[in-house]
């Protein structure tokens, strides 16, 4: 797999989490244009990482790109624990290394 390709997956995958997290505090912001601005760049997170994903999908394999997905949710619990202060136990570390492994599987096959 060339760098680029990573790379842009993980642009696809981190604009998404941004996205995400993102909408999280809008969804807890106080005053109107606050929020609103808040929403504006979530949207915009997850538009790019549409549009990222969408281009991936034109050069490779669904099969190829769809185990990458997982990498998403160790983004969104790393993100989650940086940006809005959630707990991260020892079954959610477990299960990130799981799923890190069988990417690390497929993404050599």
């Amino acid at each position: 797999m060339k760098i680029v390709t990573l790379l842009l997956i993980l642009l696809a995958h981190s604009s998404n989490v941004a996205g995400q997290i993102v909408m999280k505090t809008a969804l807890l912001a106080t005053g109107r244009a606050n929020r609103f601005i808040r929403f504006v760049i979530a949207i915009g997170g997850m538009t790019l990482s549409f549009f990222v994903m969408l281009g991936l999908l034109q050069h490779f394999d669904l099969s190829f790109l769809y185990p990458f997905q997982a990498s998403g949710l160790i983004l969104m619990a790393i993100g989650s624990r940086v940006f809005l202060g959630e707990k991260l136990g020892g079954r959610n570390l477990v299960a990130m290394a799981i799923i890190v492994a069988g990417v690390a599987l497929v993404s050599t096959s």
